[in-house]
């Protein structure tokens, strides 16, 4: 049998180590030296900045956005004691912010750098890549 607090506690773990430890782990491959004292953590994520591993983290924020669903509902057992109507709103509002976390890196993949497009456009054999 399964205790709450400690599926919670693995879950909090899991989704430390997929966020941070995708974001590392692309800052090691990035192309050039990642310095994160003069350098942006968006740089790990830009097909621009990080061509070959940019897709690295923001799995690993969608990851983190997923484990992070069940949260909503023990913040919101927790909160019903208090007031139910808040704790419906409040865990309706993170699982939101979760779901537009999700969309956000899921859809950033098809951005096309080159013509700064979005949806990256069809492009025929004739056209060159930028």
């Amino acid at each position: 049998m399964l205790y709450r607090k400690s599926v919670l506690a693995v879950l909090l773990a899991l989704i430390f180590l997929s966020f941070f430890g995708t974001l590392g782990l692309s800052a090691w491959m990035f192309p050039r030296n990642y310095d994160w004292r003069y350098r942006v953590i968006s740089n790990l994520l830009s097909p621009r900045d990080n061509p070959s591993h940019h897709w690295l983290p923001a799995c690993g924020i969608v990851f983190a956005a997923v484990l992070m669903l069940p949260f909503a509902r023990y913040l919101r057992r927790n909160l019903e004691i208090a007031s139910p109507r808040a704790a419906r709103v409040t865990s309706g509002a993170l699982v939101a912010g979760i779901i537009a976390l999700i969309c956000a890196y899921t859809t950033y993949w098809e951005f096309d750098d080159c013509t700064n497009s979005w949806p990256a456009p069809q492009r025929d054999s004739s056209q060159s890549a930028c």
